[in-house]
């Protein structure tokens, strides 16, 4: 209707930190928060756009990316490589979580 304010979805809030532990690898630690009884899956894109979705993440978790064999340029860079993390939540409701260069 015109003048109506259409609702907006509903932000979700979860925790994640991603580190580059060395030249070759790359860590994410899942920490859980606000909204983690809602989380189902994270679809994490590694650089180079490798995906990964992992369902049911539990606080605690690592998920790590390693250069196979070390020292190749397969994904992870000694730069600035980009991570990007999607929530799934119920309902099938996606929400970039993170988005970050390490």
């Amino acid at each position: 209707m015109f003048g109506m304010i259409p609702s907006l979805p509903t932000s979700h809030t979860v925790a994640l930190t991603v580190s580059q532990v060395d030249p070759d690898n790359i860590v994410v630690v899942y920490h859980g928060g606000p909204d983690q009884r809602s989380l189902t899956g994270l679809n994490i894109t590694w650089p180079k756009g490798h995906h990964e979705i992992h369902t049911n993440p539990e606080v605690g978790t690592v998920y790590r990316l390693a250069n196979r064999p070390p020292g190749t340029d397969t994904n992870v860079t000694a730069g600035k490589d980009h991570i990007v993390i999607t929530g799934i939540f119920s309902g099938n409701i996606q929400q970039v979580v993170l988005d970050t260069f390490v």
